[in-house]
């Protein structure tokens, strides 16, 4: 018997109870999974029937190791569940589809009318392939989230793609990572961001796009309204693409969300990026991993934290700012009032610069993630955060993984746990803990009835 190579998710449970329930009760119970998880193609005519006529919305996954050598077979299958159920959202990672599978998904996309999620990231696509798809695009009128991550797509397609998002109306999310698409790529999508009214968000990380791609898109969001999200990570758009960037977030007043990661910003991108924090009101999430900021990068966004009050999210992780940046940023969290989660991890901030921050914790009343993991924080560091948990009521979260706590850190933690009752989730991982500050720990969640979530994996501790 030939195995079913999809899972299939039932979108709307009660429509489907409804039909099962027209059916006999052995049947029923003989059909309907406990996890909820069908597989249609394993299922009676007559189920597939009943699921039909109550227009049951499916979500629909390939099984993990099922390909489709370009796209031999993908049709017929496609064709198959289409008569089993309404497809809303299809997924095909690394399932080998090639241009073969990109034809085979052009025909089935003229011919489906409720898809409206597709993820075909890691299928070797290549250039024609994207033209394919492009022109796909262009018909389609329901189709909301398209994934074409690592696909080797090229420039070509990359025109192809924002001629189709010129047209297209309905498309809200596009994922063009690590694709290869280069100056050009961005240059022609910038262009199409120019009159797309629709697309929210749009991932271009890992492009090769550089500081004249990051420029393009610039220019874009001065004039587009309607983009939310922006991911740009590992592009070297270098510091003239932040500058850029910046003065586009001077004026760009949709843009809630923008992915930095990795592009060599320095001090100067974070100084252009901070002074466009300054007037921006509409920003709420910066990524800014890995782009060797430092102490004065730390500073300048630091000082744009006094006026900013929109930003909710920002991620600094393994940008060299050391106590310097820590004790600027502590600064910050005494004024902001809006900022929710702060992620520093991998900074060489130390003892010292866990001291500022705790010390900026005890009158912060908005934050509530703190990651401080690979900071070489010991004993003295994990004291000043119990003490500072003791009188701070809103954070949540607390990430210490991969420091050098010992037991006289999570005694002084476990102690705090004992009245503290607002942390949800502790992460000690990977330190230098013992039995004794293990069992100190242990004890102390007999007392606290809110934490949720504390992990110990990678310490000295026995069993």
């Amino acid at each position: 018997m030939r195995r079913n190579p999809y899972t299939v998710e039932e979108g709307g449970m009660e429509s489907l109870a409804d039909a099962l329930g027209l059916l006999p009760e052995e049947l029923h119970k003989m059909i309907l999974p406990a996890d909820r998880v069908l597989g249609m193609l394993g299922t009676s005519k007559t189920m597939r029937t009943a699921v039909q006529n109550a227009k049951v919305h499916a979500h629909v996954r390939a099984r993990s190791g099922v390909c489709f050598p370009d796209g031999l077979g993908l049709l017929e299958n496609l064709n198959r569940l289409m008569a089993g159920c309404n497809i809303t959202v299809l997924g095909l990672p690394h399932c080998k589809l090639g241009e073969g599978g990109a034809r085979a998904m052009l025909e089935f996309l003229r011919q489906n009318t409720t898809l409206e999620k597709l993820d075909l990231r890691g299928n070797n696509l290549g250039d024609g392939a994207g033209l394919l798809l492009a022109e796909a695009l262009g018909l389609n009128t329901t189709l909301h989230s398209l994934n074409l991550e690592l696909n080797d797509l090229g420039v070509d397609a990359a025109r192809a793609l924002a001629e189709a998002l010129g047209l297209n109306t309905t498309l809200h999310s596009l994922n063009l990572g690590y694709n290869e698409l280069g100056v050009d790529g961005a240059r022609a999508l910038a262009e199409a961001l120019r009159v797309n009214c629709t697309l929210r968000s749009l991932n271009l990380g890992n492009n090769e796009l550089g500081v004249d791609g990051a420029r393009a898109l610039a220019e874009a969001l001065r004039v587009n309204r309607t983009l939310e999200k922006l991911e740009l990570r590992e592009n070297d758009l270098g510091e003239e693409g932040a500058r850029a960037l910046a003065e586009a977030l001077r004026v760009n007043g949709t843009l809630r969300a923008l992915e930095l990661t990795e592009n060599n910003l320095g001090e100067d991108g974070a100084r252009a990026l901070a002074g466009a924090l300054r007037v921006n009101s509409t920003l709420r999430e910066l990524q800014l991993c890995n782009n060797e900021m430092e102490a004065n990068g730390a500073w300048a966004l630091a000082d744009a934290l006094r006026f900013n009050t929109t930003l909710t999210v920002l991620d600094l992780f393994g940008n060299e700012m050391e106590e310097e940046g820590a004790r600027a940023l502590a600064e910050a969290l005494r004024r902001n009032t809006t900022l929710r989660e702060l992620q520093l991890s991998n900074n060489h901030m130390r003892d010292d610069g866990a001291l500022a921050l705790a010390d900026a914790l005890r009158s912060n009343t908005t934050l509530t993630s703190l990651c401080l993991g690979e900071n070489t924080l010991g004993d003295d560091g994990a004291r000043a955060l119990a003490v500072a948990l003791r009188s701070n009521t809103t954070l949540t979260s607390l990430g210490l993984t991969e420091n050098i706590i010992e037991d006289d850190g999570a005694r002084a933690l476990a102690e705090t746990l004992r009245s503290n009752t607002t942390l949800r989730e502790l992460d000690l991982s990977y330190n230098e803990i013992g039995d004794n500050g293990a069992r100190a720990l242990e004890a102390a969640l007999v007392h606290n009835t809110t934490l949720l979530w504390l992990k110990l994996e990678g310490n000295e501790t026995g069993n």
